[in-house]
């Protein structure tokens, strides 16, 4: 459930989605933002949410029902999208089959990052990718870390669409 506050309209329209679509790959790692859901204010940063894409339109994301599949375009009802490509084919083919392994498993709403059998969004991604160095907001991964992760290890990711400017 989300509480929304002003315009209940998204950003992201047809045009984003076809690119979005065209731009994909297996593998990729996808972060969002609401402009009017009461969590973007809750969640520090631009970016609030954050999934992988694993292929024939689905994504794999932690959300409150827990681990879940789902389809690429109703993820895509939002305001923004970032993608991001690991270009490390051990670690995709290790992320893709992760994330398919945990589908089921609960939501973390205690963000404690040292239970496996829960899962908050963002820390969901960092397990899939075998923990990839990033900075941490102590022990909690916010979606803006996933979003600088390319620039801060260059050499295995790197951005396939960036945020709207």
């Amino acid at each position: 459930m989300f509480i929304m506050v002003g315009n209940t309209f998204y950003k992201v329209k047809g045009e984003d989605v076809r690119e979005i679509l065209n731009t994909l790959k297996p593998g990729d790692i996808l972060i969002r933002r609401y402009n009017h859901y009461i969590s973007g204010l809750l969640i520090p940063g631009y970016f609030t949410h954050a999934a992988i894409y694993i292929g024939d339109n689905k994504i794999i994301h932690a959300v409150g029902e827990g681990v879940i599949s789902e389809d690429i375009i109703t993820f895509c009802r939002c305001d923004d999208v970032a993608i991001i490509r690991c270009l490390n084919k051990d670690m995709i083919d290790y992320a893709i089959n992760f994330a398919k392994h945990e589908l089921g498993k609960g939501y973390d709403f205690n963000f404690n990052t040292d239970n496996p059998d829960e899962y908050y969004c963002t820390e969901f991604v960092y397990d899939a990718f075998q923990k990839p160095m990033m900075e941490r907001s102590g022990a909690i991964i916010l979606p803006d870390q996933m979003y600088r992760l390319p620039i801060s290890n260059s050499t295995m990711f790197e951005y396939a669409r960036k945020k709207r400017t």
